[in-house]
């Protein structure tokens, strides 16, 4: 019978045990030192290591729900479920930039869709 060598992907220690099976049926393995769960394959590719990096790395390059979806073959939910729930910023992220409330971005956006309005000085609003 042949062993695999199996080495936790967050720690690399070697003193990993098999911690059942997941609902796609693969073997799970768990870290005695950092206590982490992981499988050595993945059917799923949302599951993949580094691909919830390479999901918010395409948002901050302005890459659409859809076409993110496309290109790292996952669905649409599972990146918009992603967007959704991380609550951490980008790692690349400038840690300079002050957040803004939705107030103030509002107004940014108003005004530069002023700013780059080219009507002849004419500008449209609604009569409430």
């Amino acid at each position: 019978m042949a062993s695999i060598q199996v080495k936790c992907p967050s720690c690399q220690g070697e003193s990993v045990y098999r911690h059942g099976k997941a609902r796609s049926g693969l073997q799970r393995y768990r870290c005695r030192d950092c206590h982490h769960c992981f499988q050595r394959e993945y059917l799923y590719e949302a599951n993949k290591p580094g691909v919830t990096d390479k999901i918010s790395d395409m948002a901050m390059n302005g890459s659409g729900v859809r076409d993110t979806g496309r290109v790292l073959r996952i669905s649409v939910t599972t990146v918009i479920a992603h967007l959704k729930n991380s609550s951490h910023p980008p790692s690349h992220r400038s840690r300079s930039m002050k957040p803004v409330t939705k107030p103030e971005r509002v107004k940014q956006i108003e005004t530069s869709l002023l700013k780059n309005k080219t009507t002849n000085g004419l500008f449209w609003q609604p009569i409430m």
